[in-house]
């Protein structure tokens, strides 16, 4: 007993436990979603999933087009902060992905447009950056709003594409 009051033990409801899955879905704007898996680590978590994404670029002379992401990509994030009972989870972290870039997926641009590109989409990698807020609604269930900053290494319309999301996390 001596030894027990002699050795700080902090307690507190967990609500994320090591090895525990998860299965999220987000929306993200701009438009687009994301389904992913993952698993809690100690103080942190790793997921991997699936991204489609729809954006608009101009190409000049107020001519935008659409384009689109199809992405596979992994994560960890690490609990920044959270509140004793875990009900608030700061995370911070980030990634990498990998997939494709599809130039007017819905086939508007005219002849002459299309000819000012070089090809009909392009290969994607990159790293991301991340933020995530996490509110549990109830023991298992969580809300999620995320900040990312995706930069594409070999996209040619733009580096860096920041976008924001809202979802849900299942805890299993």
């Amino acid at each position: 007993m001596a030894v027990l009051a002699l050795v700080p033990v902090s307690a507190s409801a967990q609500r994320t436990a090591k090895g525990q899955g998860m299965i999220t879905l987000t929306g993200t704007y701009p438009l687009g979603g994301e389904i992913s898996y993952g698993g809690y680590l100690n103080s942190s978590f790793w997921e991997a999933g699936a991204i489609g994404l729809f954006r608009t670029h101009s190409l000049g002379e107020d001519s935008p087009m659409d384009y689109a992401h199809a992405l596979a990509f992994g994560d960890w994030m690490y609990r920044l902060a959270g509140t004793r009972n875990r009900v608030l989870n700061l995370y911070i972290g980030g990634g990498a992905f990998l997939g494709y870039e599809f130039y007017d997926p819905w086939n508007k641009l005219t002849e002459g447009q299309k000819e000012s590109l070089s090809s009909s989409g392009t290969f994607l990698y990159g790293i991301l950056g991340k933020l995530q807020l996490q509110l549990f609604l109830s023991r298992s269930l969580s809300i999620l709003l995320s900040a990312e900053a995706p930069v594409n290494f070999t996209s040619p319309i733009t580096w860096i594409q920041p976008c924001g999301s809202l979802g849900l996390r299942l805890d299993l």
